[in-house]
Protein backbone atom coordinates (compact mmCIF):
# COMPACT_ATOMS: atom_id res chain seq x y z
CA UNK A 1 0.00 0.00 0.00
CA UNK A 2 1.22 3.35 -0.95
CA UNK A 3 0.27 7.66 -0.30
CA UNK A 4 -2.88 8.10 -0.47
CA UNK A 5 -4.00 9.92 -3.08
CA UNK A 6 -7.49 12.29 -5.08
CA UNK A 7 -8.78 9.48 -7.00
CA UNK A 8 -8.26 6.71 -4.27
CA UNK A 9 -5.43 4.43 -2.70
CA UNK A 10 -2.01 3.63 -4.45
CA UNK A 11 -1.04 0.11 -4.04
CA UNK A 12 2.38 -1.41 -3.51
CA UNK A 13 2.69 -2.76 -7.57
CA UNK A 14 1.76 1.46 -8.75
CA UNK A 15 3.74 2.71 -5.83
CA UNK A 16 7.50 2.00 -7.60
CA UNK A 17 6.77 4.12 -10.52
CA UNK A 18 5.36 7.12 -8.47
CA UNK A 19 7.76 10.15 -7.04
CA UNK A 20 5.67 12.55 -4.16
CA UNK A 21 7.43 15.58 -3.26
CA UNK A 22 8.95 15.65 -0.04
CA UNK A 23 6.88 17.66 3.04
CA UNK A 24 8.41 21.03 3.00
CA UNK A 25 7.09 21.91 6.34
CA UNK A 26 6.63 18.99 8.53
CA UNK A 27 7.60 18.88 12.02
CA UNK A 28 6.22 15.57 13.66
CA UNK A 29 6.30 12.24 12.18
CA UNK A 30 4.56 8.69 13.30
CA UNK A 31 4.65 6.00 11.48
CA UNK A 32 2.71 2.94 14.20
CA UNK A 33 1.20 -0.45 13.64
CA UNK A 34 1.19 0.38 9.34
CA UNK A 35 2.18 -2.99 7.91
CA UNK A 36 1.44 -2.34 4.89
CA UNK A 37 2.97 1.66 3.98
CA UNK A 38 5.94 1.27 2.17
CA UNK A 39 5.90 4.63 -0.08
CA UNK A 40 4.92 7.85 0.93
CA UNK A 41 6.34 11.75 0.80
CA UNK A 42 9.98 11.93 2.16
CA UNK A 43 10.20 13.98 4.94
CA UNK A 44 14.24 14.93 5.37
CA UNK A 45 13.20 18.70 7.06
CA UNK A 46 11.34 17.01 10.06
CA UNK A 47 12.80 18.83 13.23
CA UNK A 48 10.78 17.82 16.29
CA UNK A 49 10.17 14.11 16.39
CA UNK A 50 9.67 10.47 14.15
CA UNK A 51 8.64 7.56 15.62
CA UNK A 52 8.57 4.53 13.66
CA UNK A 53 6.84 1.17 15.55
CA UNK A 54 5.91 -1.99 13.77
CA UNK A 55 6.08 -0.54 10.36
CA UNK A 56 7.98 -1.13 7.23
CA UNK A 57 11.13 0.71 7.10
CA UNK A 58 10.80 1.68 3.09
CA UNK A 59 9.30 4.78 3.66
CA UNK A 60 12.40 5.87 6.27
CA UNK A 61 14.95 4.43 3.59
CA UNK A 62 13.61 6.98 0.75
CA UNK A 63 14.07 9.85 2.85
CA UNK A 64 17.41 8.97 4.50
CA UNK A 65 18.82 8.10 0.76
CA UNK A 66 17.88 11.17 -0.78
CA UNK A 67 20.82 12.61 -2.19
CA UNK A 68 19.57 15.49 -3.89
CA UNK A 69 19.56 17.56 -0.72
CA UNK A 70 21.33 20.79 0.69
CA UNK A 71 21.28 19.17 3.92
CA UNK A 72 21.56 15.70 5.34
CA UNK A 73 18.40 14.40 6.07
CA UNK A 74 17.01 14.75 9.15
CA UNK A 75 20.20 16.49 10.68
CA UNK A 76 17.75 18.39 12.51
CA UNK A 77 15.87 16.26 13.63
CA UNK A 78 15.33 16.40 18.08
CA UNK A 79 13.69 13.38 19.01
CA UNK A 80 13.60 9.72 17.59
CA UNK A 81 11.42 6.67 18.60
CA UNK A 82 11.90 3.43 17.03
CA UNK A 83 11.09 0.05 17.65
CA UNK A 84 8.92 -3.27 16.93
CA UNK A 85 9.75 -7.10 17.18
CA UNK A 86 9.06 -6.94 13.60
CA UNK A 87 10.96 -3.60 12.28
CA UNK A 88 13.35 -4.82 9.77
CA UNK A 89 16.72 -2.83 11.41
CA UNK A 90 19.00 -4.81 8.79
CA UNK A 91 17.38 -3.25 5.82
CA UNK A 92 18.21 0.73 7.17
CA UNK A 93 21.77 1.85 5.76
CA UNK A 94 24.47 1.31 8.57
CA UNK A 95 25.23 4.70 8.74
CA UNK A 96 21.95 6.86 8.73
CA UNK A 97 22.48 7.89 12.17
CA UNK A 98 25.84 9.91 11.30
CA UNK A 99 22.86 12.25 10.10
CA UNK A 100 21.34 13.20 13.15
CA UNK A 101 23.87 15.55 14.69
CA UNK A 102 20.77 17.67 16.12
CA UNK A 103 19.11 14.73 18.39
CA UNK A 104 18.15 15.33 21.21
CA UNK A 105 16.12 12.26 23.12
CA UNK A 106 16.81 8.77 21.20
CA UNK A 107 14.29 5.83 22.52
CA UNK A 108 14.42 2.22 21.30
CA UNK A 109 11.85 -0.19 22.45
CA UNK A 110 10.47 -3.82 21.81
CA UNK A 111 13.44 -5.12 20.51
CA UNK A 112 14.63 -8.38 20.48
CA UNK A 113 18.74 -9.48 21.33
CA UNK A 114 19.47 -10.05 17.70
CA UNK A 115 17.77 -6.45 16.86
CA UNK A 116 19.70 -4.98 19.11
CA UNK A 117 23.19 -7.02 17.98
CA UNK A 118 22.15 -5.82 14.45
CA UNK A 119 22.04 -1.98 15.32
CA UNK A 120 25.41 -1.61 16.75
CA UNK A 121 26.36 -1.07 13.22
CA UNK A 122 24.25 1.99 13.26
CA UNK A 123 26.64 3.64 15.57
CA UNK A 124 30.28 4.93 15.07
CA UNK A 125 32.74 3.29 16.58
CA UNK A 126 34.08 6.49 18.35
CA UNK A 127 33.51 8.55 21.75
CA UNK A 128 31.34 11.42 20.14
CA UNK A 129 28.28 9.34 18.02
CA UNK A 130 25.58 11.25 18.09
CA UNK A 131 26.96 14.58 19.66
CA UNK A 132 23.81 16.60 20.45
CA UNK A 133 21.99 13.20 22.09
CA UNK A 134 20.63 14.00 25.98
CA UNK A 135 18.88 11.00 26.86
CA UNK A 136 18.37 7.72 25.68
CA UNK A 137 15.91 4.99 26.68
CA UNK A 138 15.72 1.93 26.03
CA UNK A 139 12.46 -0.49 27.33
CA UNK A 140 11.02 -3.98 26.71
CA UNK A 141 13.52 -6.21 25.43
CA UNK A 142 12.77 -9.53 27.36
CA UNK A 143 16.09 -11.71 26.51
CA UNK A 144 18.61 -8.90 26.36
CA UNK A 145 21.44 -9.80 29.00
CA UNK A 146 24.14 -7.24 28.41
CA UNK A 147 23.39 -3.81 28.40
CA UNK A 148 25.31 -3.05 24.18
CA UNK A 149 28.39 -2.24 24.24
CA UNK A 150 27.97 1.00 21.73
CA UNK A 151 25.90 3.10 24.40
CA UNK A 152 28.95 4.32 25.74
CA UNK A 153 30.43 6.02 22.96
CA UNK A 154 27.22 7.99 23.32
CA UNK A 155 29.63 10.68 25.15
CA UNK A 156 27.05 13.45 25.31
CA UNK A 157 24.47 11.47 27.45
CA UNK A 158 23.32 13.13 30.01
CA UNK A 159 19.92 10.51 31.38
CA UNK A 160 19.86 7.20 30.65
CA UNK A 161 16.35 5.15 31.21
CA UNK A 162 15.86 1.49 31.00
CA UNK A 163 13.04 -0.28 31.47
CA UNK A 164 11.63 -3.49 31.43
CA UNK A 165 14.59 -5.70 31.03
CA UNK A 166 13.52 -8.86 32.95
CA UNK A 167 16.78 -10.65 32.13
CA UNK A 168 19.35 -7.50 31.76
CA UNK A 169 22.07 -8.05 34.87
CA UNK A 170 25.38 -6.19 33.73
CA UNK A 171 26.21 -2.76 32.11
CA UNK A 172 29.28 -2.23 30.24
CA UNK A 173 32.24 -1.37 31.77
CA UNK A 174 32.59 1.57 29.34
CA UNK A 175 29.54 3.16 30.98
CA UNK A 176 31.80 4.26 33.40
CA UNK A 177 33.22 6.68 30.57
CA UNK A 178 30.34 8.90 29.93
CA UNK A 179 31.44 12.02 32.22
CA UNK A 180 28.59 14.21 31.48
CA UNK A 181 25.56 11.46 32.91
CA UNK A 182 23.69 12.70 35.47
CA UNK A 183 20.68 10.69 36.15
CA UNK A 184 20.69 6.53 35.90
CA UNK A 185 17.31 5.25 35.94
CA UNK A 186 16.97 1.22 36.09
CA UNK A 187 13.15 0.53 36.36
CA UNK A 188 11.50 -3.16 35.76
CA UNK A 189 14.74 -4.72 35.47
CA UNK A 190 15.10 -7.12 38.76
CA UNK A 191 18.17 -8.79 38.12
CA UNK A 192 20.26 -5.39 37.32
CA UNK A 193 18.46 -3.88 40.40
CA UNK A 194 19.80 -6.50 43.02
CA UNK A 195 23.37 -6.06 41.38
CA UNK A 196 22.94 -2.23 41.69
CA UNK A 197 21.67 -2.46 44.94
CA UNK A 198 24.81 -4.22 46.29
CA UNK A 199 27.43 -1.62 46.16
CA UNK A 200 30.52 -4.23 45.95
CA UNK A 201 29.69 -5.58 43.00
CA UNK A 202 31.46 -4.56 39.29
CA UNK A 203 28.15 -3.23 38.30
CA UNK A 204 28.03 -0.67 40.57
CA UNK A 205 31.88 -0.03 40.10
CA UNK A 206 30.93 0.84 36.22
CA UNK A 207 27.76 3.43 37.42
CA UNK A 208 28.75 4.82 40.80
CA UNK A 209 29.89 7.95 39.33
CA UNK A 210 26.51 9.27 38.12
CA UNK A 211 25.26 11.43 40.55
CA UNK A 212 21.46 10.23 40.57
CA UNK A 213 20.66 6.56 40.30
CA UNK A 214 16.71 5.67 40.22
CA UNK A 215 16.44 1.87 41.24
CA UNK A 216 12.87 0.71 40.93
CA UNK A 217 12.46 -3.32 40.66
CA UNK A 218 8.49 -2.97 39.45
CA UNK A 219 5.86 0.06 39.47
Amino acid sequence: MGWCKMGGYIHSSQSRHLSFPPFPLLSQLSITGCQNLIHMPTFPKLDKSLELNVSPVEALNATVNNQSLSLPALSMLKSLCIGGHTLAVNKIPENWMQNLTSLQNLQIEYFSRLQFQKIASWFRDNFNSLPSLQKITLQHCDDLKELPDWICNLSSLQHVTIRYFTHLASVPEGLSRLTKLQTLEIIGCPLLVKECEAQTSATWRNIAHIPNIILRDLI
